[in-house]
């Protein structure tokens, strides 16, 4: 699979032709992994390692040859996948470490997304970094408590605030039914009225003031814990909750992907094998099994669902819809499979050994197959087997029905379906609505992202309260970007000794005291950070904001509500200002560039003459005397270093057409300009080293873009427009994060009357600031977030969405001034990136275009605070005067 992608990176190399998979039966394979001069990959599973006995070690006697020895004395690279497996226990190595570490390897490289040690880093992307990136779905966690009986009164005492108030979890009612929901209450308040009137709280009152450690007393009721409730349910019916909901969530997700070709799987995570499949039943239906086909059966006959079946028939076979994944299944147990007895009276939910085996080899060998609709298997059950090693990127549902007290991670199990998911063509989907998965769990929401949110920061070793040496050496590469020059060696431990010193950190554990606050007051006695002193403390807040933010926002499924258009949107003044920016934006436009070509090539040709030049390599050799210190450890002193200056060695292996076929490929430019550019090159023998060669590939497409951006025009398309579902940002709201310090949602003020949505979900606290002055601002007639990745605008740099539709009065006479606003807050315009100035540059340009065919023109602008968008409305209002 990964083929085309290696050649694309390491020029037309086919790694087919350089890997085996190890065969004991086939020992002599190995020999050519010995013996030739180029790269060879043998792929070997950890059994090989963990014995002494493996055909490997033992003396071959037709060859006479120690293959395990041949391999240690060539000192292999060897790559571990999911290393933490073979950490062993305590100061023990497992056999396997063992073996490795016998074969005398060149270097180990560890690839694993949970390490249990980390040996020399040298590459990390973290589960916030790669949630922040969107490279991994977003989570949602629903749970039985989203099911429970709309007449029966729950209450939860959810927590206990510091204005000793209690916030209580209740059923409330509403336009859409009866939901739970968060309600804050003090002695005397009244529940039947905090929940809209709902019947089964009347006469319901908290009696006394709440209370941390007894609780909170509730008339009728009794007394409730922090943390517990009032829902008595015992584990069958637990488990036919959780099922329930994961098959309808399944089915609305499937209903909802269809039309885009995405196929949707849910999977089970379960306690026993014997709850799916018991051998000693009959029909060997565990209790699982049974509870899944009653709910299915009743479930998938509504009509909602009708559409589906249509599509895809097969979801009316139950047996065909579903799967386990077991080791008894996985390790062939013949005697349980063998013995069993197939009749009639049972095929509708029986199973003979080969569709067992064949649903096996779905799930873990045919994962193209498990995610085509010709296929109808979606629900997955498994054991503890499925751990690492198995996932899917169609999972979108996780259902935990295993004990919470699980020693798997919750974690571990979540990665199982973390992946971005794929269509039925294999082309991944980006959408962020999309992407999101589903937890289906049995206990509460907050017991749980509490504890998902926990795992997260040990595994990355995120600790909010700590700053130790990697963090100030962050503070210092920051600074260094800042001033664009380097900082001393030793600037880091300098700023460490110095915190400690002022008493702001405590050395002995690392952590940040309470004086912390006062840093900014501080006047650092160090020379160099004394010069920097304003830098290192607007650096230092900044980075531990950075550092307070990084959590993982898990939606709160059982909360969850698809953002309302805001109850004015209909009144005919206010339908006329959205219908009207409607039309104003909805035309699509392509772009087009008419670049000078001869221009071009005399950039690229100077460009490439001053940068690619013979490189030589810095050998620094250092000498120091350790010094010894019982109370301070050990350090080096009296270092002193040396710089040799050494010509770097050259990897000759390219031709002249080789070089321009490979420049061609990635710049798609003509043959005759890269011939051109190419032979004004002065050391263009420098090209057939790949190093170099990238290097020249950078320069040519960072020219082209420059090129493309300066002289980029927008055409029309005619008949192709927006629709205002493409254009409006319609964000599912996590209702329990209304009130999150971090401000990532506004709530629009229903009386001003200017948002779309009540809720605005946004990306930064900048962007929350701005949401609040438009929804302030009285002369602001309409703004809404605009939808990322549907209303896109082209560019050379990729596709682009601006941030904000505003429409912003003239004057008494005048509608309104119509514009799109992309926000960069607290952003100079000489701190936005290449990227970033070049998008900006492209909506100008496209806006112009687009005026050209509408009755009131657009204005776009970039901000960086309110105040900046105030200047660009004068600007726009004085523009308008003038005209």
């Amino acid at each position: 699979m990964l083929s085309d992608h290696f050649k694309a990176l390491y020029n037309g190399l086919d790694i087919r032709q350089h890997f085996f998979s190890y065969d004991s039966k086939k020992l002599t394979d190995l020999d050519k992994f010995v013996q030739l001069d180029r790269l060879q990959v043998v792929i070997m599973n950890i059994q090989q390692f963990n014995s002494s006995k493996t055909k490997i070690k033992k003396d071959d006697h037709e060859s006479g040859k120690v293959y395990w020895d041949m391999l240690s004395n060539i000192k292999p690279i060897v790559i571990i996948d999911e290393p933490q497996r073979l950490e062993g226990n305590g100061k023990k190595k497992s056999k396997a470490l063992q073996s490795i570490e016998e074969l005398k390897p060149l270097f180990t490289l560890r690839y694993s997304a949970t390490h249990k040690n980390l040996y020399n880093l040298v590459y990390k992307l973290d589960s916030f970094d790669a949630y922040e990136q969107d490279l991994v779905k977003k989570i949602e966690v629903s749970t039985v408590y989203s099911d429970i009986d709309p007449n029966y009164p729950y209450v939860r005492f959810a927590r206990f605030n510091s204005d000793y108030s209690a916030t209580l979890e209740i059923l409330k009612s509403s336009e859409k039914g009866t939901r739970l929901d968060y309600v804050k209450v003090n002695k005397n308040a009244n529940l039947h009225e905090l929940s809209d009137g709902l019947p089964q709280y009347k006469d319901m009152f908290i009696t006394k003031d709440p209370h941390k450690i007894e609780g909170i007393d509730i008339s009728n009721l009794g007394t409730i814990k922090l943390g517990e409730d009032n829902y008595n349910i015992n584990q069958k019916e637990l488990a036919r909750i959780q099922i329930r909901i994961t098959i309808r969530k399944h089915l609305d997700k499937q209903l909802e992907l269809i039309d885009r070709n995405i196929k949707v799987l849910s999977l089970f995570f379960i306690d026993e094998v014997k709850k799916f499949r018991d051998y000693s039943k009959e029909d060997t239906r565990g209790i699982y099994a049974m509870i899944f086909d009653e709910e299915y059966s009743k479930i998938i006959k509504q009509s909602k669902y009708k559409p589906l079946l249509e599509r895809i028939p097969e979801l009316n076979n139950i047996t065909s819809v579903r799967e386990g994944y077991f080791a008894v299944d996985k390790n062939k147990k013949a005697i349980e499979i063998d013995n069993w007895d197939y009749n009639d009276d049972t095929a509708s939910v029986r199973k003979t050994p080969e569709e067992v085996e064949r649903g096996i080899e779905l799930i873990l060998d045919k994962k193209d197959e498990l995610i085509s609709f010709k296929e109808p298997l979606s629900f997955i059950f498994a054991h503890s087997a499925l751990r690492e090693g198995w996932d899917n990127p169609n999972i979108f549902q996780l259902c935990m029905l295993r004990n919470t007290n699980s020693e798997i991670s919750k974690k571990q199990e979540i990665g199982r379906g973390l992946r971005l998911a794929v269509n039925t063509n294999g082309e991944r989907e980006t959408d962020k609505d999309v992407n999101i998965l589903t937890v289906i769990a049995n206990e509460h929401y907050d017991k749980f992202a509490e504890s998902l949110q926990r795992e997260y920061n040990e595994d990355s070793g995120y600790n909010r309260e700590i700053f130790n040496i990697q963090d100030a050496v962050q503070i210092q590469s920051k600074i260094e970007k800042l001033i664009k020059e380097k900082l001393s060696d030793d600037f880091a431990d300098k700023l460490i000794n110095e915190m400690v010193k002022g008493k702001f950190l405590n050395k002995k554990d690392n952590k940040l005291t309470e004086n912390i606050k006062d840093m900014n007051l501080y006047e650092f006695k160090d020379k160099e950070l004394n010069k920097y002193q304003n830098l290192i403390q607007e650096t230092f807040k900044k980075y531990m904001e950075g550092k307070e933010s990084k959590k993982i926002r898990i939606i709160n499924g059982d909360m969850k509500k698809e953002n309302e258009f805001s109850s004015y949107i209909k009144e005919p003044e206010f339908n006329k200002l959205l219908t009207s920016l409607i039309e104003n934006i909805s035309q699509r436009a392509m772009y087009e560039v008419n670049i000078n070509k001869d221009d071009f090539i005399t950039e690229c040709i100077n460009r490439l003459n001053l940068t690619i030049h013979k490189k030589s390599k810095q050998l620094i050799e250092a000498s120091a005397k350790l010094d010894i210190n019982k109370q301070k450890g050990a350090k080096m002193k009296n270092e002193t270093k040396y710089t040799h200056e050494v010509a770097q060695e050259l990897s000759v292996s390219k031709s002249y057409f080789e070089i321009v076929d490979y420049l061609m490929k990635y710049t798609l430019l003509p043959r005759m300009v890269i011939f051109k550019i190419l032979n004004n090159v002065n050391e263009i023998n420098l090209l057939q080293d790949q190093s170099y060669l990238d290097e020249a590939l950078d320069i040519m497409l960072e020219v082209l873009k420059a090129h493309k951006v300066s002289k980029i025009n927008y055409v029309p398309i005619d008949n192709h427009i927006y629709e205002m579902g493409d254009i409006l940002q319609r964000d599912t709201v996590d209702m329990s994060k209304i009130d999150d310090p971090n401000k990532k949602i506004y709530e629009a003020i229903e009386k001003n009357k200017r948002s779309v949505y009540k809720y605005i979900v946004t990306d930064s606290k900048g962007e929350y600031e701005f949401a609040k002055h438009l929804d302030q601002d009285e002369d602001v007639l309409l703004f809404t977030k605009l939808k990322k990745g549907k209303f896109t605008i082209d560019t050379p740099f990729g596709n682009y969405t601006p941030d904000w539709g505003i429409v912003y009065r003239l004057d008494e006479d005048e509608a309104g001034i119509y514009f799109i606003v992309e926000t960069k807050w607290d952003k100079e315009w000489v701190d936005l990136t290449d990227i970033e100035k070049g998008k900006i540059h492209c909506a100008e340009r496209y806006f112009e275009t687009i005026n050209e065919n509408v009755e009131s023109e657009v204005a776009f602008s970039w901000v960086n605070s309110w105040n900046k968008f105030t200047q660009e409305i004068k600007k726009k209002k004085d523009s308008v005067s003038l005209a």
